[in-house]
Formats: structure tokens, sequence, C-alpha cells
């Protein structure tokens, strides 16, 4: 993945991506039937604190949830395995 955003960032960018994330406000929730909705995250994210992930969790509460505990930013990636039980486990339980 770093091939395709480099390795190196610059001040300009660290400055401009801080002030998008600050800056922004929460989507409004999309109306989607429970049965259809799978949350899952993984704890060592990096990314999104805990907190932030509880939040969504608890918006989404009536869906399913599955916790990783290793994924990372990137589970689909980094966890390939336990992403793709995760999901198979949700769809083929419709």
């Amino acid at each position: 993945m770093l091939h395709l955003v480099g390795t190196d960032q610059t001040a300009e960018m660290a400055k401009a991506s801080l002030l998008a994330v600050l800056g922004a406000s929460p989507l409004p929730k999309v109306e989607f039937p429970a049965s259809k909705l799978a949350v899952l995250d993984a704890e060592d994210d990096p990314v999104v604190d805990e907190p932030t992930r509880q939040a969504m969790r608890d918006r989404n509460a009536a869906s399913a949830q599955y916790r990783l505990t290793t994924g990372g930013h990137y589970p689909a990636l980094l966890n390939p395995d336990a992403f793709q039980a995760a999901l198979l486990e949700h769809y083929r339980g419709e």
C-alpha cells in the first residue's frame, strides 16, 4: 500500500489532513435494515480510537458486530482470514 501513497508526508499534507478531520461533521445515519449491516472493527486500529469505535457500535447496536483482535486500520488486508470469516458468518446467516 505504501507504494501507492509514498512513505513521506509533507508538513502541509499532514496539516491539511488534520484540519479536514477536525472540521468534519458526522454523517447522518443511513436507514438500512440492521440484518443487512455488519460492523467490523479491529482492536489494534491505530487510526480509529476505542471511543470512536464504541460510538459506531452503539449507533448500530441492532446490527451484527464483529471485533477482531488484530487487523489494524485495514483488517481486510492485515487479517484477511478473520475478516472473511466474519463476513461469511454474517451473510450466510441471512
